[in-house]
C-alpha cells in the first residue's frame, strides 16, 4: 500500500466509526477490494448484511465475492409464504430451514412458475393477469400486482423490455 492510500484509508477510518454495507451478496471481487482498502478495520466496526443465496449473477460473474463470517440466519420471512418459502429452501444452495408467512384468511396458494419456449415471453404477462383473475387476488384489499424484470442497455438475451417493447424508460413502473 502506498502513502497516497495509507493516508486515504485513515481519512475515512476517521471519519466514519462504523461502516454498515447492505446487499452485499451483489458485491464483485473489486468493489470487495475497494472496501477492503479504503477502510482499516482495526479502527472502524465494519458490519455487512446480505444472502449469498440471492446473489445477482452476471454473465461473466464469478458469483458473489463475499463470504460471510459467522453468520446469523434469519429463517422467518414476511414477504414470503410458506409454500414459497418451502420451495425457495429446497433448491437453494446451502438450504436452512426458510419459514415463511402463515397463510391469510385460511387461503394458500401453491407457487406457481410460468414456462415460455426459447425467448417469446409474449403470453407470460397475460397468463400472470389469469391467474390474478383465477384466484380472486384482485378482489382482496390493499393489492398491489407489479411485472419486474432485469433492465439492460444492450439487447441481449431477455429483460423487461422482452415484455414491454415500447418501453423507454429504465424507471418505468406498471400498475
Amino acid at each position: 500500500m502506498n502513502d497516497f492510500q495509507r493516508e486515504l484509508q485513515s481519512i475515512f477510518s476517521e471519519r466514519f466509526s462504523f461502516v454498515f454495507v447492505d446487499e452485499m451478496q451483489d458485491t464483485s471481487l473489486l468493489q470487495m477490494q475497494v472496501l477492503e482498502k479504503t477502510f482499516d478495520k482495526e479502527k472502524v466496526t465494519f458490519q455487512c448484511f446480505g444472502d449469498p443465496q440471492q446473489t445477482i449473477y452476471e454473465s461473466d460473474d464469478n458469483g458473489c465475492a463475499w463470504e460471510p463470517r459467522d453468520p446469523l440466519l434469519i429463517k422467518n420471512s414476511n414477504r414470503l409464504s410458506e409454500s414459497i418459502a418451502k420451495a425457495a429452501d429446497v433448491v437453494a444452495l446451502n438450504p436452512y430451514g426458510m419459514q415463511g408467512r402463515k397463510s391469510q384468511n385460511g387461503v394458500l396458494l401453491q407457487p406457481v412458475i410460468i414456462t415460455y419456449k426459447d425467448d417469446d415471453v409474449s403470453h407470460v404477462l397475460e397468463a400472470f393477469s389469469k391467474l390474478i383473475v383465477k384466484h380472486k387476488l384482485s378482489e382482496r384489499d390493499n393489492t398491489i400486482f407489479k411485472a419486474v424484470g432485469m433492465v439492460k442497455d444492450k439487447n441481449e438475451g431477455l429483460s423487461i423490455k422482452s415484455y414491454f417493447l415500447n418501453l423507454r424508460s429504465s424507471r418505468l413502473e406498471v400498475r
